[in-house]
């Protein structure tokens, strides 16, 4: 199993020491503890967080940021769309 490049195989190659968990359980644990952890704070605070989120939302499209972002894309797709057509024309 060592070598198979499954990372949820078995873990007796390891060194000295608890060999009755393994990594993979320990991860999952700790992450899951996370989770349950955040999801208690989401539910406890979830007025607070739809307002800081709404909040930041409005000043970000305020800021003009997505207007730069779609005019750079816009104009960067019309010259290469004009560059395809006159590549094309004299290679015909």
């Amino acid at each position: 199993m060592r070598y198979s490049g499954n990372i949820f195989g078995s873990e007796s190659y390891r060194g000295t020491g608890i060999r009755t968990v393994s990594g993979v359980t320990v991860t999952t644990t700790v992450l899951s503890l996370f989770s349950v952890a955040a999801a208690i704070y989401v539910v406890a605070n979830f007025g607070e967080l739809t307002a800081e989120i709404a909040i930041w939302t409005a000043n970000f499209l305020s800021s003009g940021f997505p207007v730069l972002v779609v005019t750079v894309a816009v104009t960067y797709f019309v010259m290469r769309l004009r560059w395809k057509i006159r590549s094309h024309f004299w290679r015909w």
